[in-house]
């Protein structure tokens, strides 16, 4: 039992080595990827964010380790005011995370209506399928919010084939 042990624990020590979880080896995310423009925006901090995109505008474009943008953090938050302000400032509407997630995926799957009606109203694309295969639709029902659901299927959202 005691080797058994042993052997589990070493396991362990050597996945979290090989890994870089960051407490024994570096982390593989880049610590200049999360910059204190995506703590304001992941704050709904809009005056913070509207100062650095006037000292320059590339943090539209920027992203973080996982490839979110200030807009899919503003999302993701519920900060309406602050994906607005971003929007107005040129942010991409459809611009993708690493696993294929758009701002609409992200109010989708919170549910929230209202930043929906300020994607949509701005372009955003309606069917994107993510790395899941998932349609922002797919996800607004998977999360259990029927209300925007029917709302994205009024505009004219469907669900992906594989459902």
């Amino acid at each position: 039992m005691k080797s058994k042990n042993y052997l589990l624990l070493t396991l362990a020590a050597l996945a979290l080595l090989s890994n870089g979880c960051g407490i024994l080896t570096e982390s593989h995310h880049q610590t200049m990827d999360y910059t204190p423009v995506f703590a304001a925006a992941a704050a709904g901090n809009v005056a913070a964010v509207e100062a650095a995109i006037q000292q320059d505008s590339a943090v539209l474009k920027a992203t973080e380790w996982d490839g979110a943008t200030l807009l899919h953090l503003a999302v993701q938050q519920n900060h309406q005011d602050l994906a607005q302000a971003l929007l107005q400032e040129g942010a991409n509407v459809n611009a993708l995370t690493t696993d294929g997630l758009t701002p609409l995926h992200m109010a989708a799957q919170n549910g929230n209506i209202g930043i929906i009606t300020l994607l949509l109203d701005n372009k955003a694309a309606l069917d994107p399928i993510d790395a899941k295969g998932w349609t922002p639709l797919d996800r607004a029902n998977k999360w259990g919010h029927a209300d925007a659901g029917a709302f994205l299927k009024q505009r004219g959202a469907h669900a992906a084939a594989s459902q």
